[in-house]
């Protein structure tokens, strides 16, 4: 190794040791605000992980910033997904967030690349963020359950000519408070372990969503991020000291005017008993009455029953657990995304749910509810955003 390379891995070894990981906020904001429990949550945040898993991102590069044409092609290894999309207007760069030192248990030949099988089977520490940190084993595929971080993709690092074994990871998590990622770097330590060695970028409230990540050029990767509406390929390079944005928009543009999303809904409607099994149908309505397109959504339907209450004013009380099933519709307790809406426009779906004999009883009394999750997390928390419809079976 030369010298040269020796002062970039003394460098690289320095931003490993000494930065400090900030804590980001989880990108796609949820109706948290509106419904308390959590399982709406994370239905919102499952619809929210459909549309990543299949949306492909745009296939443009962006040219580099010294003015040369789009850079060539990077194979990168197993797990790694997409090309980097069109970017939109630009601003300054900014550097990207400081990383946290990691440790893994896997020892081999330093100079062996990382692949994802290897990156899988062993136990590191990621970057801050409200997922685990600490002895994370990654998982291969897309997790439903909270706190269980997966690999989206992996490509080579920014630094391939001095240190070839250095690798660029996206991973995810589906949080508490809904679905995040952050862009990572593992490598290899003097003794062969795989460790993390700090993050480039993670999602955010000014960042909700990250994509994809690809090798751009021999010392550049591309993040494709976007907001629900807008798609954007931001450039990163390594500085000698950090990960640094180099080209690209650094925000997402403004909205011009605001969209008013409403949700209805109509009365449950159920059928005659058949085999202790009663079944019905509700239909939601969500129109955009403002003077904007909206951005794409979700609609989570979730059933809760009222107990009894004595001291309650209307002698029932909201308990949040129900007997009642809801059978997704597509974008109605499904894992789509409904396309944006026009203004005036508005799109209805029906949604059947069961009730069977032997719980009705104990929760004879219902609601059915239907909360709009925007994918640009605007409206959090309006009651517009809700529609609820009392019901009693048997």
């Amino acid at each position: 190794m030369t010298e040269n390379s020796n002062l970039i891995d003394d460098a690289f070894d320095e931003f490993t040791q000494e930065a400090r990981a900030t804590v980001h906020a989880p990108g796609v904001a949820q109706a948290r605000g509106v419904l308390a429990h959590r399982r709406r949550v994370r239905a919102t945040t499952l619809s929210a992980l459909a549309a990543l898993v299949v949306a492909a991102p745009m296939v443009t590069y962006l040219q580099l910033a010294n003015g040369s044409q789009a850079p060539p092609a990077v194979t990168a290894d197993a797990g790694s997904v997409g090309s980097p999309g069109h970017p939109t207007a630009s601003t300054s760069p900014t550097a990207a967030a400081s990383p946290s030192p990691t440790v893994s248990a896997s020892q081999t030949d330093p100079a062996e690349p990382i692949t994802s099988a290897q990156l899988l089977g062993v136990a590191i520490e990621l970057p801050q963020w409200p997922c685990p940190t600490r002895a994370v084993t990654l998982r291969a595929a897309p997790q439903s359950a909270e706190g269980r971080p997966w690999l989206v993709g992996l490509v080579d690092g920014v630094m391939a000519q001095s240190d070839p074994h250095v690798k660029i990871a996206l991973v995810r998590c589906v949080s508490a408070k809904g679905l995040i990622g952050q862009v990572i770097v593992v490598k290899r330590d003097a003794s062969g372990s795989i460790v993390g060695a700090g993050q480039i970028i993670a999602t955010s409230k000014a960042v909700p969503q990250i994509l994809d990540v690809t090798q751009s050029a021999p010392d550049r990767i591309a993040v494709i991020v976007a907001n629900g509406k807008t798609q954007q390929e931001r450039l990163f390079r390594w500085n000698g000291r950090r990960f640094a944005q180099v080209a690209g928009p650094t925000s997402f543009p403004v909205p011009q005017g605001p969209s008013h999303m409403i949700v209805t809904a109509s009365p449950v409607t159920f059928g005659a008993e058949a085999d202790g099994v009663w079944t019905g149908k509700v239909t939601f309505t969500v129109k955009n009455n403002g003077s904007q397109p909206s951005a794409s959504f979700n609609l989570v339907v979730d059933v809760d029953a009222d107990g009894p209450c004595s001291g309650c004013a209307s002698g029932y009380l909201r308990i949040e657990e129900s007997s009642g099933t809801v059978t997704p519709n597509g974008w109605a307790g499904g894992s789509d995304l409904h396309a944006p809406l026009a203004p005036g426009a508005s799109a209805t779906v029906t949604v059947t749910i069961t009730m069977r004999r032997a719980h009705a009883f104990y929760t004879p009394r219902n609601v059915v509810g239907g909360l709009l999750a925007l994918s640009d997390g605007t409206g959090e928390g309006s009651a517009d955003h809700l529609a609820e419809v009392e019901f009693e079976v048997g």
